[in-house]
């Protein structure tokens, strides 16, 4: 083999030694420009395997900073990460179906499902654990309170790390997409995900698959749960803001500042004070509540204390 040296588009130069030195000599004679082919081939395969290991290595730099990285499952899926454990994610990529599922299966792949292990559920910090015997409950799980399964958390009070392991293998909020893979999955794939241990340990199982097939439902899996995840940090988003502009507190702190009254059950009146409150009357006329108006009520779906308009037909004191 000879040392061939060229230059690409940005004028960088490049060795190529898979070129015989005899090629070189006929190829310069050869007007059919099948040898400049080659060497374009050549340098492009040489460039993708620059750039692989190049990510590989800024991964490993990454995974040192920060145990929370974006490349964590990556890396945990190459095993010894290098050029050749890197191929099989370009065939699991390339078998992933059309163009969106094949983008869903890389964005999970690439950290990119803001899942609370990466993100820290930026969108919706309001109904992260807060309470004292909750953040107990999370560091003796070793669960930091900000990285928790939304879901799992606001729906069920499950504390659960959400990472792409729980998302794809654990989380409820999935099982029937989840039902739909197993059905499509080839019986050892299932078997050796069965006999796995945690949600991550099972999806390292599929993303060692070498079956096409599998990475074809494994795709489609992937597009359905990045679509409901996207709806749910949309609802999400939505909860924390309305829960800014009606969370009892912060209203009851901004109408005080007003200097008017919030007597201690949760009634907001239109006067500085009142002479006595009929919250606490045995028998009260409409009359008597004719500056109330706003009052404090739960909101079950927010699971949260909110204000809303003072009606008396449903109002029901607090303490």
């Amino acid at each position: 083999m000879y040392l061939y040296t060229v230059a690409d588009g940005a004028g960088c130069k490049h060795k190529l030694s898979s070129i015989k030195r005899r090629s070189i000599q006929i190829g310069a004679r050869d007007p059919s420009g099948a040898f400049s082919k080659k060497v374009s081939r050549e340098l492009r395969a040489k460039l993708q395997r620059e750039d692989v290991n190049g990510n590989i290595q800024r991964l490993l730099e990454r995974q040192q900073d920060n145990i929370y990285s974006k490349g964590s499952l990556i890396l945990e899926a190459l095993g010894q990460p290098s050029e050749t454990s890197a191929s099989k994610f370009v065939f699991g990529l390339n078998s992933s179906g059309p163009q969106t599922n094949r983008a869903a299966t890389a964005s999970l792949l690439c950290g990119d499902w803001f899942l609370g292990i990466h993100a820290g559920n930026f969108f919706a910090k309001s109904f992260l654990p807060k309470s004292s015997h909750h953040l107990v409950d999370a560091a003796s799980l070793d669960i930091p309170a900000s990285r928790v399964c939304l879901m799992c958390w606001h729906q069920r009070r499950q504390l659960c790390l959400e990472d792409e392991g729980h998302t794809c293998f654990d989380c409820p909020e999935h099982d029937r997409v989840r039902e739909s893979l197993f059905q499509q999955l080839s019986a050892s794939t299932v078997a050796n995900i069965e006999a796995a241990g945690s949600g991550r340990a099972r999806l390292l199982v599929m993303l060692s698959s070498k079956i096409q097939k599998n990475w074809e439902s494994f795709g489609v899996f992937a597009g359905r749960v990045r679509q409901a995840r996207r709806r749910m940090r949309r609802n999400f988003e939505a909860k924390e803001n309305q829960l800014s502009q009606q969370e009892f507190d912060a209203r009851r702190l901004q109408w005080r500042s007003r200097g008017v009254e919030v007597c201690s059950h949760g009634v907001f009146f239109a006067l500085a004070r009142i002479a006595e409150c009929p919250c606490m009357a045995r028998d009260c006329s409409p009359d008597e509540w004719k500056d109330a108006k706003k009052m404090a009520g739960i909101d079950h779906d927010l699971k949260a204390i909110i204000v809303r308009p003072f009606d008396l037909a449903s109002f029901q004191r607090l303490g």
